[in-house]
């Protein structure tokens, strides 16, 4: 029983990529797709780049690291995280991660509960491109 839902399949060069703060972020599942239940995206930082401090106030985030080592910090605790680990942040905890690596890129995805993040990053790659601050 599907619920009105059908399966959904991302090729891997699939889904939409928008740049913030000099990350490249792909969305690959949205919250339409989901019936809400959560988004995906996935996530490539430059060498030593990543988000300032933020909070995300209506869902949870989940960092699933591919490739490279980030630190993520997730208010006042900070996690070494390397390929095949994984950091929750719950709503409402003010989090930010930045690439340990002086050279490579790092990859991570990222599990956004419940769906609706995808969105918001579509809202402000308008807005930034609006203010001449994209890339895309």
């Amino acid at each position: 029983m599907s619920f009105g839902f059908k399966p959904v399949h991302i090729p891997p060069d699939g889904g939409i990529s928008v740049f913030l703060v000099g990350d490249t972020y792909t969305v690959l599942l949205n919250a339409a797709e989901t019936g809400g239940n959560l988004s995906m995206v996935e996530a490539i930082v430059p060498a030593k780049a990543g988000p300032p401090m933020h909070t995300h106030h209506q869902e949870a985030e989940s960092f699933i690291v591919m490739d490279g080592e980030l630190v993520i910090n997730a208010e006042n605790e900070e996690y070494e995280v390397s390929a095949g680990g994984v950091v929750y942040v719950p709503k409402g905890t003010s989090h930010k991660f930045r690439n340990r690596s002086d050279t490579k890129p790092a990859k991570m995805i990222l599990l956004f509960t419940p769906g609706g993040m995808d969105g918001r990053t579509r809202a402000r790659r308008r807005l930034w491109r609006a203010r001449g601050r994209s890339r895309s």
